[in-house]
């Protein structure tokens, strides 16, 4: 189990018996929510996201982790490496702060932060790559403040990519 912490907010796997997944399924069926998320759809089952989350979990080139907060112990949102490229030494990265009480407070900062020291530190990688919508502002702001440079763009979706051998990690 990988375990990453940070003053306000914890990255762990996520459990499909113990954790909270309605919350989380309640994320993916909302169409505020999910409108940048590709995969989500609003008629996603809890038989299939506790499918989706025992796949991640079990996949060799995966690291898929929740983010939760500190001091209450709830899932706020998730996070992941995927495909990781041992060999070629990077991976794609994908993000989702699900509840909206929660956005705009750091905690997307925080967990990109932690996931990114991790990524280089842990997992010895030195590009992550991710695809990000051109009308999702706050994560291409976000992601821009972590260093991501801009790569591509293919139709509506912005590709951006940090190499991990000169950036500064905090």
């Amino acid at each position: 189990m990988v375990i990453i912490e940070s003053k306000n907010i914890f990255l762990r796997n996520i459990n499909s018996t113990t954790d909270n997944l309605g919350e989380y399924l309640s994320w993916l069926r909302d169409t505020d929510t999910n409108k940048f998320i590709v995969s989500a759809k609003s008629d996603y089952s809890m038989c299939e996201l506790v499918d989706y989350v025992n796949q991640k979990n079990l996949s060799d080139d995966t690291l898929f982790l929740g983010i939760f907060m500190v001091n209450s112990q709830r899932l706020i949102g998730t996070i992941k490496l995927e495909p990781i490229d041992s060999k070629e030494k990077f991976a794609w990265l994908g993000m989702l702060i699900g509840s909206k009480s929660d956005h705009g407070k750091g905690y997307g900062f925080e967990a990109l932060g932690l996931i990114l020291k991790h990524a280089h530190e842990e997992l010895g990688l030195k590009l992550i790559y991710l695809g990000v919508d051109l009308e999702n502002l706050a994560a291409r702001n976000l992601y821009l403040k972590h260093g991501f440079k801009f790569n591509s763009s293919k139709l509506n979706v912005m590709e951006l990519e940090l190499d991990l051998k000169f950036q500064s990690i905090v």
